[in-house]
């Protein structure tokens, strides 16, 4: 599993930039980085670019099997 942070589409560019510089740095401090060492996790530091493709990647593959299958969120 994985977790994101995401912007409405609509934000510009700098904001984007700037809140991935912010949260960057957050992660990568040492007490982030014992926080999900704890849990077994390591934080990644995807570009806002990369983790839209994860996004999508993730809807190709799964989208269309979960709509099949009828699953809903509760």
């Amino acid at each position: 599993g994985w977790v994101g942070i995401a912007a409405p589409a609509a934000t510009p560019p700098p904001i984007i930039d700037r809140l991935q510089r912010e949260i960057a740095a957050v992660l990568a401090s040492p007490q982030a980085r014992e926080w999900f060492a704890s849990y077994g996790l390591e934080p990644g530091d995807e570009s806002p670019e990369a983790f839209a493709d994860q996004i999508r990647a993730e809807h190709a593959r799964f989208g269309s099997l979960i709509h099949a299958a009828g699953i809903k969120a509760e």
